[in-house]
Order: C-alpha cells, then sequence, then structure tokens
C-alpha cells in the first residue's frame, strides 16, 4: 500500500521511512478548514507584496528570470507559480524567493550555505506567525515545521516528474479542487488529490510531481518534517482549531 492512513497505528520504522517503498502518509491529526481558509486570504490580502513568482527580476538569480523568461518554465515547473516563504535565516521586508532561486546579491545570508544548514537556520519571519500557522507551531512545533512555504499553482500549472533529496515534506492545504492532484511512480500512474482540513507527509524520493487540472487555483503550506520526528506526528490525533 503506498497512500498509508490510520497512521497512529503504523509501524514507521526509519528503514521503513527512508524506503522508496511508499508515497503518501494521511495524517489522523486534522486542521480547521475555516481558519486554512481565512490564513490564505490574509496572504493574498494583506500581505499579497510579500509573494514572489518567476517574474521578480530584482530578487532572483539573473539566469532564473530569464530562462522563464524565455521558456515560461524553471525547473520542473512548467509555468509560473506564486509563494510566500514563511521561513528564512533573517528577518526580511521583501519577498524572499526558495533559496535556489533567490538571487545571493540581495539575500547574502544564502550564500554558501547547503540545504540542510538552510533548513535548520530558517524560521518562521514575524509577520507570518498568527492565527492557523501559530497553533500549528504550538502543536507540532519547528521541526515538522522546517523551511515553509506556502506555494499558489494556479489553474493548469504543472511540477514534471522528478525526485528530491530524503528530506521529507509535510504538506497542508490551504486552499485546493478535487483535479489538483499529487502523481506518484515513473508515469505518473499514482494520482493522489489532496483535501482541504488535512495534512500529508509525502516521500520526495519516490518519482512525483504535481498538476492542477481544476478551474481554481491550488494552495499548500509545505514544510520540511525531520525523520526521526514523523512516528511521533503520526501517532497525533484530533482537530487543530
Amino acid at each position: 500500500m503506498r497512500h498509508l492512513k490510520n497512521s497512529n497505528t503504523l509501524d514507521l520504522t526509519t528503514e521503513f521511512l527512508t524506503s522508496n517503498e511508499w508515497d503518501v502518509i494521511e495524517l489522523d491529526l486534522t486542521v480547521d478548514p475555516v481558519q486554512l481558509s481565512e490564513y490564505y486570504y490574509k496572504l493574498k490580502t494583506d500581505l499579497e507584496h510579500f509573494c514572489f513568482n518567476f517574474n521578480s527580476k530584482e530578487y532572483l538569480r539573473p539566469e532564473v528570470y530569464e530562462r522563464f523568461q524565455k521558456e515560461q518554465k524553471v525547473g520542473n515547473y512548467i509555468g509560473n507559480v506564486d509563494a510566500w516563504s514563511i521561513s528564512w535565516p533573517v528577518e526580511r521586508d521583501i519577498p524572499c524567493p526558495s533559496r535556489f532561486q533567490a538571487n545571493p546579491d540581495v539575500y547574502p545570508e544564502i550564500k554558501d550555505i547547503g540545504q540542510m544548514e538552510f533548513a535548520e537556520t530558517a524560521h518562521p519571519q514575524t509577520r507570518y506567525v498568527f492565527g492557523i500557522l501559530k497553533k500549528l507551531l504550538d502543536t507540532l512545533s519547528e521541526r515538522a515545521l522546517r523551511q515553509m512555504l506556502v506555494s499558489r499553482h494556479p489553474p493548469g500549472l504543472r511540477v514534471t516528474n522528478h525526485v528530491d533529496s530524503d528530506l521529507k515534506k509535510l504538506h497542508i492545504p490551504l486552499y485546493t479542487n478535487p483535479d489538483a492532484v499529487f502523481t506518484f511512480g515513473e508515469n505518473d500512474e499514482r494520482v493522489y488529490p489532496m483535501e482541504l482540513g488535512k495534512m500529508y507527509i509525502i516521500n520526495p524520493i519516490v518519482p512525483h510531481g504535481t498538476f492542477n487540472g481544476g478551474a481554481t487555483e491550488r494552495v499548500h503550506l509545505l514544510s520540511r518534517i525531520d525523520i526521526d520526528y514523523i512516528p511521533e506526528v503520526a501517532g497525533m490525533h484530533g482537530n487543530i482549531e
């Protein structure tokens, strides 16, 4: 079984979690969907000016910006994507692209910093810690919410099949539709829609991608989760509200 449910009954050993024998763990711990929607509404109104995308020339590495202008894609992303970097090594009063895309001349704090160090030193910026995110941090701690990003995929956006590092990811939909899906497998043969109010851990060493085939945007809060903390989180139940 690749899509694991009833997570508090699973035997999530380190050997299993570091294998490619699973795609998604659907947690028993849920989140109040109204407060998730309210959080996203606050982002796209009061905090929209902190959102970046691949047209944000002044903040991106020049090669990233130029490639998108020519090809309308960056890495595995086909199309433009908006995002808020919730976590960053320092407080910033400007949009913060991902570490791989940000211009180090604008963000000197990311020069010569590796992925693991970035995940450990990037903390939630104060402006974003309110409402349901504060409650998530109080419940889960930063061990489950490292390197947080809110990513907004417009209709039609595709992230092509790829594999990432072994750092596991937690996904919490803030706004979605039934046709916005994760795909897993060499040929995208396993398809998983993700529901508002639920939380999921995905296994990025398995070939995977995403596609928003719906008519509305798809918005996820995503983070890194410490692998040795996954069994504890999987054992939690109830509703964060």
